[in-house]
């Protein structure tokens, strides 16, 4: 009872916690629509349609570092210490993310055009127009400097119903994958002008002037590089089995059924990601104020978010073969192998969320491109030797390899990150994380 009393106190109570029950509101909510439309998109268009929507969406992950840049790590945390003004921070941020989105659209489809038939570099160049309109994205980090949530939920909750009714609308008319393709544009225009409708309600009594500021913009750049070249890294080990497995497989098919594996694999994971978004502003916080306080909060954040992960993770090794069937039908059987391989790379990989935090407090931003290129290295020459021979089993194997090697093994060869390293492994015991939650201090 404890427990139970302790997690609604969790949910309920205070500006994080309601900050997070906005996030899982949404989560939940955008989650149950998307398997729903997944299961019907998937057995409609059939393996080789479905991959060749999921080859378009994880090729172009692999150019969107160049229009991210790593600014998503260091936006929050300027919003937080206002070291400059809140209209300079979100300006700036929304002028660099769309000069380099236009950049990452260019280098995608002149590498695309190289290489995929027609059919694919439409899907492709669909998926880069969608990464420019999603750059009105900034104004959702603002919110989570002022730990706002609920008016940005609400406008993904709308921009998703029609996102879905579109969906439905093209499947309904038998209209070919480059129409599915397109309502995805379609949801993020919807969802762009709800964020501009938000903005004005997040802001409250903030006097906010945009303004693009060259002193901002180069310390912003200094300090994201590392980020933008290990976000590069993190997408390729996340990414790339996709598309070494289009490539070397040569079968849009395999990629559909892989897919289904990653889906589930990663689905739940808005329920962690969402308590660590709203967990980043207090860590700052505390960072500044003491160091046992600090080490503390990211000890909770560990184990809690660990013992999340491990829930679902014994859900999906029971029941996912049932979840295969029910969403996507026999035809995508053969995922639930990989499906469990993934899960557990996956929950490595949420917990690997929490270095970056570590790394921003400390200051330590270049650690996070050594890690993730032993990573992303690794998971390219594992691809390579296994995929030929294992087909997706053995992009499913490098991917695991790759996430323990990258959020583990990788840290203990770095300076003074063996305290996290420490961290991370004692939460993989989700008796911690149950502690955490029974004890009496659990909310403070």
């Amino acid at each position: 009872m404890k427990l139970i009393n302790n997690l609604k106190q969790f949910l309920l109570k205070g500006k994080v916690q309601k900050n997070v029950s906005w996030i899982l509101i949404q989560n939940i909510y955008t989650m149950l629509l998307g398997l729903i439309l997944t299961s019907i998109a998937a057995r409609h268009y059939g393996t080789s349609g479905y991959g060749l929507i999921n080859f378009g969406a994880s090729f172009v992950s692999l150019f969107t570092f160049i229009a991210v840049f790593g600014t998503d790590q260091i936006i929050i945390k300027d919003l937080s210490q206002k070291k400059y003004s809140i209209g300079t921070i979100i300006g700036s941020n929304l002028f660099v993310r769309i000069f380099l989105s236009i950049i990452s659209l260019i280098v995608s489809q002149l590498v695309a055009y190289k290489l995929y038939d027609n059919s694919t570099n439409i899907v492709i160049l669909l998926f880069n127009i969608n990464v420019i309109i999603n750059c009105s994205d900034i104004i959702s980090f603002y919110a989570q400097s002022k730990i706002k949530n609920k008016y940005i939920s609400l406008s993904k909750m709308i921009s998703v119903t029609f996102f879905s009714l579109f969906k439905l609308i093209v499947i309904l008319l038998n209209l070919n994958i480059l129409y599915f393709s397109l309502t995805y544009i379609l949801e993020n225009i919807i969802y762009s002008i709800l964020l501009i409708i938000s903005y004005k309600k997040i802001r409250e009594n903030d006097t906010v002037i945009f303004r693009i500021d060259k002193d901002y913009i180069k310390e912003l750049i200094k300090k994201s590089k590392y980020y933008a070249l290990s976000t590069l890294m993190v997408t390729i080990y996340m990414k790339v089995d996709q598309v070494m497995l289009g490539s070397i497989i040569n079968d849009v098919s395999v990629v559909g059924i892989y897919s289904a594996a990653v889906r589930i694999s990663e689905i739940w994971t808005f329920v962690p990601l969402a308590v660590i978004t709203s967990f980043k502003p207090i860590i700052f916080e505390s960072k500044k104020e003491n160091r046992e306080k600090y080490i503390n909060n990211l000890k909770k954040l560990y184990n809690i978010i660990s013992s999340i992960c491990f829930v679902f993770f014994i859900g999906i090794v029971v029941f996912g073969k049932i979840g295969i069937l029910i969403l996507y039908g026999k035809a995508y059987l053969e995922a639930y192998i990989p499906l469990i391989i993934l899960a557990f790379g996956t929950w490595i990989g949420v917990l690997g969320n929490i270095h970056f935090i570590w790394m921003t407090c400390e200051g330590k931003e270049k650690y996070s491109l050594l890690y993730s290129f032993v990573g992303s290295l690794l998971n390219i020459i594992l691809n390579m030797l296994l995929i030929p021979k294992y087909s997706f089993y053995g992009a499913a194997i490098a991917t695991l390899i790759s996430q323990i090697s990258s959020n583990i093994i990788a840290f203990l060869f770095l300076k003074n990150t063996k305290e996290i390293v420490v961290l991370l492994l004692k939460s993989l015991n989700p008796y911690n994380g149950i502690k955490e939650i029974l004890k009496k201090d659990f909310n403070k």
